[in-house]
């Protein structure tokens, strides 16, 4: 705890905050449902709506890690990226997969698989651990990102190609006659500059070092709104979960609006010194949480605890917590082991 005093001054608490509520936000679409629920039904209603609303977790973690990679006040270098940011990363991914692969085997989950099977899961780890080899590969890149936060301009046209693209790629494509014909051009450019997480990259550092003015940042909020209400109902009347996923233009709207809200009106906010200090507490586990809690979800279901074990409305906002909690003493345990506590979570 005295760590995280030390260095309290130089938290931003809002951004403690919201990395906290996305974490749970990421905990609540991993929460095991049962696959045989029919469309209409009001169980898959409640699940469908709840990861709809949500869909904008993934992006604030990476605008968070943009805001603070990409700022120049902060000494980053190409060594220190690769020996402390991705061998850390890469250090979690290979001691918890095999943590993960020996809990599959002995739980029964590879039993319709041969050793081909098993070992191809294994390479590519459990699900939810796309996410690091994603964020591996935001950092290599990030001495190059860098050049561009000297420039407003160079990150305003990066922007712009970011949202034209994704809306082009996902939308556009899809327009009645012209669609095909702008789905082939598409295809033609073959454009992937300012494609994908880059983007959110950029945007967590743009948003956060040039405040929007009040007339633009009212305006985001109320586009953030009906794009979670767009979100949420295309979803439930179409049936396809294709229309909320992490770069959908749509959702990038939220997470634009939910990170300017935190970082232009939650930052102004006072905080107690002992409020400021749980929440960084929090957030410095976040990482291993986010490691564990898959884990942690499995283990309840083996015990009989699920999501349909009481009424889903009760049982996904307790499995939430009760497997955020678990999950953060977990890793006050394994940072108390002597020697690599600390570097494996």
């Amino acid at each position: 705890m005295s760590e995280t005093k030390t260095n309290l001054k130089h938290r931003s608490t809002e951004l403690d905050i919201l990395r906290i509520i996305a974490l749970l936000a990421v905990i609540s679409v991993h929460v095991p449902q049962d696959e045989l629920f029919s469309p209409g039904n009001w169980h898959w209603t409640f699940y469908t709506l709840c990861g709809a609303i949500v869909t904008w977790q993934v992006p604030i973690f990476v605008m968070i890690s943009g805001r603070f990679f990409l700022d120049p006040n902060r000494t980053i270098t190409l060594e220190g990226i690769f020996k402390k940011n991705i061998l850390r990363l890469v250090i979690a991914f290979l001691f918890w997969n095999v943590i993960y692969q020996i809990f599959f085997i002995c739980s029964g989950q590879y039993s319709s698989l041969n050793a081909k099977g098993i070992i191809m899961e294994a390479i590519q780890g459990p699900y939810h651990f796309w996410f690091l080899f994603m964020l591996i590969c935001l950092y290599m890149i990030t001495p190059i990102l860098r050049k561009f936060t000297d420039d407003k301009q160079l990150m305003q046209l990066f922007i712009a190609l970011f949202f034209i693209f994704q809306l082009w790629s996902c939308y556009l494509v899809k327009l009645p006659v012209i669609g095909s014909s702008l789905e082939h051009i598409y295809g033609k450019t073959n454009f992937m500059f300012c494609l994908g997480y880059t983007g959110y990259f950029i945007l967590g550092y743009y948003l956060y070092r040039y405040p929007l003015s009040k007339k633009c940042e009212l305006s985001l909020y109320v586009l953030g709104i009906l794009s979670l209400i767009f979100t949420a109902a295309i979803v439930l009347i179409t049936k396809n979960s294709e229309y909320s996923k992490y770069l959908m233009p749509n959702v990038i709207i939220e997470a634009c609006a939910l990170y300017t809200f935190f970082v232009n009106r939650m930052s102004k906010l006072s905080y107690k010194e002992k409020l400021r200090t749980i929440w960084a507490k929090l957030a410095d586990y976040s990482f291993g949480i986010y490691i564990i809690h898959a884990l942690v979800l499995d283990v309840l279901v083996l015990l009989g605890i699920h999501s349909e074990t009481f009424t889903p409305v009760v049982m996904v906002p307790a499995l939430i917590l009760g497997s955020f909690a678990i999950s953060f003493v977990l890793v006050w345990l394994v940072r108390k082991i002597p020697v690599i506590g600390k570097k494996v979570i």
